[in-house]
């Protein structure tokens, strides 16, 4: 069976996406809302929350009438069953709303087969059900099945707006608000993910130990056991740190540094040679690379060591 959806019951949660909300206001005001709403923008954006508290609206907040469907794992595809479980359950007459509200995340996981069963509601929506498909990648999905649904676009709420949230509803120091908002790219979501995984300090303990390991010439402990990921991750991070140094030795805007929460600590060393930064940043970056392509990390790792990125 598919699983109940929660949601609050208004948009007063909902952060940014004012495009988005307005229309929905609207559509919900006059009452003309589209049997098929597709919400389509990048991940972290916002586009679950902001469906399934659209989804608990149009439902009147009656879980009986409300369900979702979404891939069983992380990777994994909607199946078949899941579509025509869904689509027969939005034929039935709601029990306690005025329609029954159908949602599907990660509709661009449906192969062929589901898409198909799908489609079969999109051609012929009964007049008491609304189904709202979720998707961060539109163009994986059967043309069909795109020309049936009325398309919302989710855009990113902005850097600025990101971090202004995070150190006012988060109450995250403004160092770590402004890296998790350039970060994530301005979604909101995305930058709550972070947060609640522990980026800042899983990054600051990874980059201290690589930086350690470049200064002194010996690997530490913990770095030595690391996985292939961490390493190309933390590389990553060191890659922004010379790059860090290298916009303040030249002069550029701190704003535009990735390390915010380590900013007065990037100011207050000594000024390197910038072609040297220049030189480590994209050697560094080659490390990762190779990494990445399956190399040893453990070679990577070596070469940091020996200080072979300074060439």
């Amino acid at each position: 069976m598919p699983s109940k959806g929660k949601s609050s019951g208004s948009f007063a949660e909902i952060v940014g996406l004012e495009s988005a909300v307005r229309l929905f206001e609207g559509q919900l005001a006059s009452g003309e809302v589209p049997h098929t709403l597709l919400l389509q923008g990048p991940a972290g954006v916002g586009k679950r929350k902001l469906a399934l508290e659209l989804a608990g609206i149009l439902s009147e907040g009656q879980v009986a009438d409300l369900t979702v469907v979404e891939p069983e794992s992380p990777t994994g595809q909607l199946k078949i069953d899941q579509l025509r479980e869904l689509v027969r359950w939005l034929t039935l007459t709601p029990r306690d709303a005025a329609r029954k509200v159908g949602v599907i995340m990660e509709a661009d996981r449906m192969g062929v087969d589901a898409a198909n069963a799908c489609l079969k509601f999109l051609e012929e929506p009964p007049d008491r059900s609304v189904l709202i498909l979720v998707t961060a990648a539109p163009h994986r999905m059967l043309p069909t099945i795109l020309s049936r649904c009325h398309v919302v676009r989710c855009f990113p709420q902005g850097a600025a707006r990101v971090e202004q949230f995070l150190r006012e509803t988060e109450k995250l120091p403004a160092g770590a608000a402004k890296m998790l908002a350039a970060l994530s790219g301005g979604r909101l979501g995305e930058a709550l993910r972070l947060h609640r995984e522990g980026l800042a300090q899983r990054k600051n303990a990874v980059l201290d130990e690589l930086l350690s390991t470049f200064r002194s010439g010996g690997v530490e402990p913990s770095l030595a056991s690391a996985s292939r990921l961490e390493i190309e991750e933390g590389l990553g991070w060191l890659a922004g740190w010379w790059r860090d140094l290298l916009v303040l030795a030249l002069g550029g805007d701190p704003a535009w540094v990735i390390h915010q929460d380590r900013l007065k600590e990037l100011q207050a060393g000594p000024t390197p040679d910038p072609l040297l930064l220049m030189k480590r940043v994209e050697q560094t970056c080659q490390l990762q690379e190779a990494v990445r392509r399956n190399a040893n990390a453990k070679i990577a790792l070596a070469a940091l060591m020996t200080g072979a990125i300074d060439g």
